[in-house]
């Protein structure tokens, strides 16, 4: 900061200097011409060394300013770095420590899921078994009910026999009570007519007569005839055998009552069996149905198992290498302005002239890839509009491969491949083979990684075909790159087949995308979504013919030209001051005003991307490091100039000339400012 205070008090001296020179020039008179060129001269060659010196003060505080911001850059970034790998492993581990403890809960669920079947399992059991002793015993209470009724009853009737026979003996006691009454009575007449004699005398005559007839009777009876004595006997053997048929039913009644006892407890052994067979049925049904969800769980992990081996040769079909030969990469850090020259020199040596404005808006277009990632190069058959990104490649150390499109292309499967069902097998086209190899680092396992160094793929009739069609993803996943960071960059999904995880194809930045197309019967045109996110670069008809007396070898490619490199080029911001840019942009919207009237309009992104080229061009870049204003006003309007051609006259075809556009006119006029 001292050096550039001390350049500043030079200026200001310098400054004071020409005031008083001016004023000395004022004073003198014509007789001091030879004094005054003399002084001239001085004050010529004082400020020419002033300004060298000047110069070189500048470069070098450049320098070392550039230096220090550099080393800051890397020691932030290193130490950024550090942070996020410190956290990302932090996050990692809390991550690995929820899934873990998620497995331990999940494993106990499970586990307690299974205690709960068991259990629930059990309660049917023995609520079941519960049911039938329940049945079991209503059977009994309803027979005991029933027992009771047969008791009751029975007691019932015996009350009754018990009631009719007391009746019976209370009608005997009367009747005795009767006949008593009549004994007593005739007691009375008897004693009357014996004379009053003692009836107890008469009466225990007449006892002692009863019994003698009693013993006589009895004596009869005891002797019984021949025919009672049989039918005695018959009854008596009837009576013996009655006695034993009733044993005997008794004996079978018993035995048939322990058979009764004995099924009964056998039908509650089978009852509990049955409940049992069921419990154990449902158990192997459960079982069955483990082992069933298991062996479908067995085949389909089996199957993913089978298909992720699938996946992984298909991916490997994927990312096999498209540049087989490993190439020197360029370690040197070399100017932009110098870099072009060389391939301008190097075409020129082959035998191919590109003019300086047209290698230049390629270039500038290729860097403005977050903005336009589509470049175009249109214009008549054999200009060169093939040749210039091959030799652009190979001259300036990028990767190169041209991609023929086909008219039946009608989806991204037709540029990057799809899966052959009939070979199983997975049919990778170069473009994607090389585009995963772009996005691979240098390792071990993988020594020809592009990663770190830039390619150009070159789609070559690219309207022989819908650009829509084939290349819509692309347009929409390059587009999203704009403003995120680093390598968080959007991926395409490459189908790998049914049933596998498909392939995450990332875009990154070192991947930069050209066309070229006619304009013929054969091809289509281009899209307002193709122009809006591309530049059209038109090459004119030539107006001499160039002559090629000798075809020369390409000879070797040049080093690789390393990504770093590459984006070092870039200008991610606007430098231009309201001075210098706002007499553009006012153009760009009074243009944005007539072309209004004829149903056409620019949006944002067309003069986003106007200002972002203008702020990339190499000869803008070059004055601005100068702050050469003359340089940098020529070389803005040689800038503008090229977007106008590149970015909106494409969009004028079919402009409407009827009603109000007719009446309107659609007119403009170029900016006036000093260039």
């Amino acid at each position: 900061m001292g050096e550039w205070e001390s350049i500043e008090a030079e200026k200001e001296k310098l400054r004071q200097r020409e005031l008083a020179i001016q004023r000395a020039e004022i004073q003198r008179d014509n007789g001091f011409a030879d004094e005054r060129a003399r002084l001239d001269e001085e004050f010529f060659t004082f400020r020419a060394k002033q300004e060298k010196e000047l110069e070189t003060k500048r470069v070098s505080c450049l320098a070392e300013i550039e230096k220090e911001v550099l080393n800051e850059r890397k020691s932030r970034v290193s130490i950024l770095e550090k942070e996020i790998a410190e956290k990302l492993k932090h996050h990692e581990a809390s991550l690995q420590k929820e899934k873990d403890e998620l497995d331990e809960k999940r494993k106990a669920a499970i586990q307690t899921q299974a205690r709960l079947d068991e259990l629930k399992e059990d309660l049917e059991y023995q609520k079941k078994r519960l049911q039938s002793r329940k049945d079991a015993l209503d059977e009994r209470e309803q027979n005991v009910n029933s027992e009771v009724d047969v008791k009751v009853e029975e007691r019932k009737q015996s009350f009754e026999n018990e009631k009719a026979a007391l009746k019976d003996e209370i009608s005997r006691l009367r009747e005795s009570i009767r006949i008593s009454s009549t004994l007593i009575s005739n007691f009375e007449e008897l004693k009357h007519k014996l004379g009053n004699e003692d009836p107890a005398a008469v009466l225990l005559k007449l006892k002692t007569y009863e019994e003698e007839i009693k013993r006589l009777r009895n004596d009869l009876a005891t002797r019984p005839t021949q025919e009672m004595q049989e039918s005695f006997h018959r009854i008596k053997s009837e009576k013996e055998e009655l006695q034993m048929a009733c044993e005997r039913l008794s004996e079978e009644n018993e035995v048939i009552r322990g058979a009764a006892r004995v099924q009964s407890d056998l039908e509650m052994q089978i009852a509990e069996l049955s409940d049992n067979n069921k419990s154990w049925r449902r158990r192997f049904e459960s079982v069955d149905a483990d082992n069933n969800r298991l062996m479908e769980e067995l085949k389909r992990l089996q199957a993913s198992y089978e298909r992720e081996q699938d996946r992984e040769a298909r991916i490997r079909d994927i990312e096999d290498p498209y540049i087989q030969k490993e190439r020197s990469r360029s370690v040197e850090k070399v100017d932009e302005l110098q870099w072009l020259d060389g391939i301008s020199a190097s075409c020129i040596d082959y035998g191919l002239k590109f003019q300086r404005r047209i290698l230049h808006a390629f270039h500038t277009a290729l860097k403005t890839s977050e903005w336009s990632p589509m470049t175009v190069l249109a214009g008549v058959s054999g200009t060169g509009k093939s040749e210039l990104p091959r030799l652009y490649s190979h001259f300036g150390g990028i990767n190169f491969l041209s991609l023929s499109v086909q008219p039946n292309w009608d989806s991204q499967e037709s540029m990057l491949g799809f899966f052959n069902s009939i070979d199983n097998k997975f049919d990778a086209q170069p473009v994607l083979r090389l585009l995963a190899q772009s996005q691979k680092a240098i390792s071990e396992t993988y020594p020809l990684g592009l990663k770190d160094v830039m390619s150009l793929i070159l789609m070559d009739e690219m309207n022989l075909a819908h650009v829509e069609l084939y290349f819509a993803e692309f347009l929409s996943k390059l587009e999203l790159r704009r403003g995120q960071k680093g390598d968080g960059v959007p991926s395409l999904e490459v189908k790998l087949g049914a049933g596998i995880q498909h392939y995450n194809l990332s875009l990154g930045r070192n991947v930069l995308w050209a066309g070229t197309m006619n304009q013929d019967e054969t091809t289509k045109s281009l899209s307002d979504k193709v122009l809006d996110r591309g530049i059209v670069i038109n090459f004119p008809r030539p107006t001499t013919l160039e002559r090629r007396k000798q075809l020369k070898p390409l000879g070797d490619y040049a080093p690789l030209l390393s990504r770093k490199l590459w984006e070092s080029w870039w200008c991610k911001q606007s430098k231009f001051s309201d001075e210098h840019i706002l007499p553009y942009k006012g153009f760009v919207e009074e243009m944005n005003t007539s072309l209004s009237k004829v149903g056409k309009a620019l949006g944002h992104r067309v003069w986003q991307s106007i200002e972002y080229y203008m702020s990339n061009y190499p000869d803008v870049m070059e004055a601005q490091r100068n702050n050469d204003d003359a340089h940098l006003a020529k070389a803005m309007k040689i800038a503008f100039e090229d977007q106008l051609v590149q970015k909106v006259m494409p969009k004028l075809r079919g402009i409407e000339t009827r009603g109000k556009s007719k009446s309107d006119g659609c007119s403009f006029s170029y900016p006036k400012q000093k260039y």
